[in-house]
């Protein structure tokens, strides 16, 4: 039996994206995985099952030819939208994107519960359009998907930010997304607009520094916009991988400078801190709390920083966090 303090910090916390690397599983192997891993004794851990817009159609014949889907027990699902490399096919594909999305939401029924829809912003887009046009963008296809769809889908926004300019980038992003969910969305039942950051990937320089992901936490939550992390995540504790000579960064570093952020407003120079920290020992958890260095926070604080800032983070293992949590004893 797991403390509360982890059951509430790791409650629904990955999103599974087995198809992706290192993993680069087949979509099919990817949903087994996710729909055996639903029945697992840790499946409160699990939250929902990634697929790009593209393989919509194989997820369909998936779907039909699992027993185990039905409209009581639909396939929680995010989908991940088209990459777009400037603002003029940004604007296409996004249109293009949905009504694939209302295609196979159609198609489906009940059997599937489409609760996240993510993508890329173009750079240019945050860095030389005009706020109001940046935002009419975000404002215009959110009201698509909420209508068409659903307005409980919970739309991240992703922008590069291994580039020089990443202050203004992270900035402009938070910003943007800060004013639509607080001016946009009044008088609608619509989801906060959130913030995704890709803290790892294939290579070295996928892997951004700890102050660029402590400014980014730090920007999301001041600006009372959600957070999601993706890519990297497989360990609870920051590490280097012996094989790349790589500083992997660690889920219960992320999420817990997150959490006690968002609660205690640490400073800055403690959020490097924590996200640097490669020692286990100075994650504690206890059955009412969880503590870093002398701070410490209780259920309801990691319950609610969970739910409405740190939501989650997209991993293609879940076998993998697991058991880095079985080894440190928190499983």
């Amino acid at each position: 039996m797991a403390f509360k303090s982890v059951s509430a910090f790791m409650n629904e916390i990955i999103d599974y994206a087995g198809i992706f690397p290192p993993a680069s599983l087949t979509l099919k192997e990817s949903f087994d995985n996710f729909m055996d891993y639903r029945l697992f004794k840790h499946n409160w851990i699990l939250s929902k099952f990634v697929c790009p817009f593209s393989r919509l159609d194989e997820l369909t014949e998936l779907i039909d030819g699992s027993p185990s889907i039905n409209n009581a027990n639909p396939l929680r699902l995010t989908i991940l939208g088209s990459l777009s490399l400037d603002t003029f096919m940004f604007e296409r594909n996004i249109l293009k994107d949905i009504q694939d999305i209302i295609k196979f939401h159609d198609t489906n029924g009940q059997k599937v519960s489409i609760e996240g829809f993510e993508t890329k912003l173009p750079t240019e887009m945050l860095a030389f359009r005009e706020s109001a046009d940046l935002i009419d963008t975000i404002n215009d296809f959110r009201d698509k998907i909420a209508k068409q769809i659903s307005p409980s889908v919970q739309i991240f926004l992703e922008t590069e930010i291994i580039k020089e300019n990443w202050v203004d980038l992270i900035d402009s992003i938070t910003s943007a997304l800060s004013v639509c969910n607080e001016f946009y969305s009044e008088g609608q039942d619509y989801r906060k607009l959130g913030f995704k950051l890709r803290t790892g990937g294939i290579d070295h320089d996928s892997y951004p520094t700890s102050d660029k992901i402590a400014y980014a936490i730090m920007k999301s939550i001041n600006n009372k916009v959600p957070f999601k992390a993706t890519a990297g995540l497989h360990h609870a504790i920051r590490h280097i991988n012996e094989q790349s000579n790589t500083l992997i960064h660690g889920f219960l570093n992320i999420f817990g400078a997150g959490i006690l952020y968002q609660s205690k407003k640490i400073s800055p120079d403690d959020m490097i801190k924590i996200i640097d920290d490669e020692q286990p020992q100075n994650f504690v958890f206890e059955d009412e709390y969880f503590s870093w260095n002398g701070y410490k926070i209780n259920i309801e604080e990691i319950t609610f920083a969970r739910k409405y800032y740190m939501l989650s983070f997209g991993s293609c293992s879940f076998e993998e966090p697991r058991q880095d949590l079985r080894n440190l004893k928190l499983l």
